[in-house]
């Protein structure tokens, strides 16, 4: 279920891209694939599980990671304010994400079995 709704996202994205020939929206998508990153790469790395607090790199992670997903919602908005591309691919391209956002929390909501602490 979560999956088939964050590929809607996506393809809510590309058809923003497709119908108001604004290609330059893609570069959102990239962003949906990115924010993961950071917190992949290191963001278990904590020597002691019994610690309370995080170390630095999963701090680090956790602050790039708030970086591309603040990024995802925020190109479309500066690209429409600029006139770059149209509002209406704006709007459709903020709709997929945030679908692709309400995808994520609930997922991981599901999975962790808690509301995460954004």
């Amino acid at each position: 279920m979560a999956l088939g709704t964050q590929k809607l996202g996506i393809l809510l994205n590309i058809v923003a891209c497709a119908v108001y020939h604004e290609w330059i929206l893609l570069v959102v998508i990239l962003f949906y694939f990115f924010t993961a990153l950071p917190n992949i790469l290191c963001g278990s790395t904590s020597e002691d599980f019994l610690a309370d607090s995080p170390s630095n790199l999963e701090l680090i992670a956790n602050f790039f990671t708030g970086i591309l997903s603040v990024s995802g919602f925020a190109l479309p908005l500066v690209l429409a304010h600029t006139g770059a591309v149209k509002i209406e691919a704006a709007i459709l391209s903020l709709c997929g994400g945030i679908v692709v956002a309400v995808t994520v929390i609930f997922a991981l909501k599901r999975i962790v079995g808690k509301k995460p602490d954004f």
